[in-house]
């Protein structure tokens, strides 16, 4: 896991593939269900599987190599 991974703020409701594609993590909202459904999206190692899931603190890897923690 990097060290310099880049926090962002969550707006109150905001969906987590919402805020991954506002953050340019994920391509489209389509693409952030195709890596839910095969479990490439974690948040503090363990994956999400919910696409209504809301965006709540912690650590997401999103695929391999992209992290992002939210506040």
């Amino acid at each position: 896991m990097p060290s310099d991974i880049p926090e962002v703020k969550a707006k109150k409701g905001e969906l987590l593939l919402g805020l991954l594609m506002r953050e340019k993590l994920i391509t489209s909202k389509s693409d952030g269900r195709r890596l839910l459904e095969q479990k490439g999206i974690h948040l503090n190692d363990k994956a999400v599987t919910d696409v209504n899931a809301a965006a709540v603190p912690g650590i997401y890897k999103v695929g391999k190599r992209k992290f992002v923690r939210i506040v």
